[in-house]
């Protein structure tokens, strides 16, 4: 019998900026092309609904209103509707990507009223692992068949939190891994001319340390993509421009969002990560391994959640140690070299699409 498989993932629609957002619907695509049937639940709180795709289908059946309490509560009804349609439709497979808040609705009915479903739970982050997402991991992990955390760090935080260390295995995948490890993509420089900062315009995520780092170091152009998520964020966006007009940054460019990410690649030299905590990236983020590929430099902030990277990237502790770590590598570029080597090979031998649709699948 075919498998009938149900995705649960968060904003599947254009733009996809997110990496969850591009591991859902590129693993909802990668079974559907096994003539697998899949059907993948999302919400659109921004962008355009996805309207002709009829395998993967996608139902935009979880609320997305501007309302928190309205929405908190429709929640409920929209998880219920969920978890009766799975029973129904006699789906085998539910494929949880990330425990997001707007899902733990659809899984508690669904574990409720039917014990046969197969579930399995991909954790992308620590914020996951918080709050009300810990709760409710730590009530209902024996219903998980799988869980498939993108790092080592989160997967001793699943131990931590009682999950048995056999029902745990750690899945990196990367999406468009061989678009960036083919030869006319890889544009290795051992060179720090220009730095890019690829996230979004809060504090939190970074932002004001790279334009430190730029203020501190007029001899290298850097590039600061922000992309176009929502209007909220917008007059975070109008701030950021206010302060590099005030510091008068004249090697700073700022870039909204882009279209051809491997050809943006071929333009840098080397990725900043600088997240303050660790709430506000996830494990392994995609920029990380996008740069990777592209045989490029990344400088880390030093946050438990990338200390097995350490290897595979330049860690820095603060702003001060950003600036002096670009300082040092701008004036001894050979040194980067290693790191190059190293980052290829870690790429190389990540789960791809295909590779990752097989395992969640267990």
């Amino acid at each position: 019998m075919t498998d009938r498989i149900a995705i649960l993932g968060p904003e599947i629609h254009p733009p996809f900026n997110e990496g969850i957002q591009k591991s859902a619907w590129g693993i909802a695509q990668e079974l559907a092309k096994n003539k697998q049937a899949v059907l993948v639940l999302t919400q659109c709180s921004y962008g355009e609904k996805i309207t002709d795709s009829l395998n993967p289908e996608i139902v935009y059946s979880i609320n997305s209103q501007r309302w928190r309490l309205l929405k908190y509560g429709q929640w409920l009804f929209d998880g219920w509707r969920i978890a009766r349609r799975l029973q129904r439709e006699k789906f085998t497979h539910l494929l949880v990507f990330s425990l997001d808040w707007s899902f733990l609705s659809p899984l508690f009915w669904t574990m409720i009223i039917n014990r046969s479903l197969k579930i399995n739970l991909i954790i992308f982050s620590t914020r996951e692992l918080d709050g009300l997402g810990i709760l409710f991991l730590r009530l209902f992990k024996n219903r998980f068949s799988n869980l498939f955390p993108r790092s080592s760090h989160l997967a001793e935080r699943l131990k931590e939190s009682g999950v048995a260390a056999e029902r745990i295995a750690v899945v990196t995948t990367f999406p468009s891994k061989d678009q960036y490890l083919a030869p006319l993509a890889i544009n290795n420089s051992n060179q720090l001319k220009t730095i890019a900062y690829l996230s979004n315009p809060e504090k939190s995520a970074g932002i004001y340390t790279v334009l430190a780092a730029a203020h501190a170091c007029p001899e290298i152009n850097f590039i600061i993509a922000i992309r176009h998520f929502a209007q909220r964020e917008e007059e975070a966006v109008t701030k950021i421009l206010a302060k590099i007009g005030k510091l008068k940054l004249d090697n700073l460019t700022v870039i909204r969002n882009i279209d051809k990410m491997v050809n943006f690649y071929k333009t840098i030299d080397a990725v900043i990560v600088p997240p303050l905590e660790s709430r506000q990236t996830m494990a392994a983020p995609l920029v990380f391994l996008e740069a990777l590929a592209a045989g490029k430099t990344v400088f880390l902030s030093s946050l438990p959640l990338f200390k097995e990277y350490e290897k595979l990237g330049i860690i820095f502790k603060d702003e001060a140690d950003l600036i002096a770590q670009i300082k040092y590598y701008h004036a001894t570029p050979d040194l980067l070299a290693s790191f190059h080597k190293l980052g290829a090979d870690y790429i190389k031998q990540l789960p791809d699409l295909i590779g990752a649709a097989k395992i969640y699948q267990q």
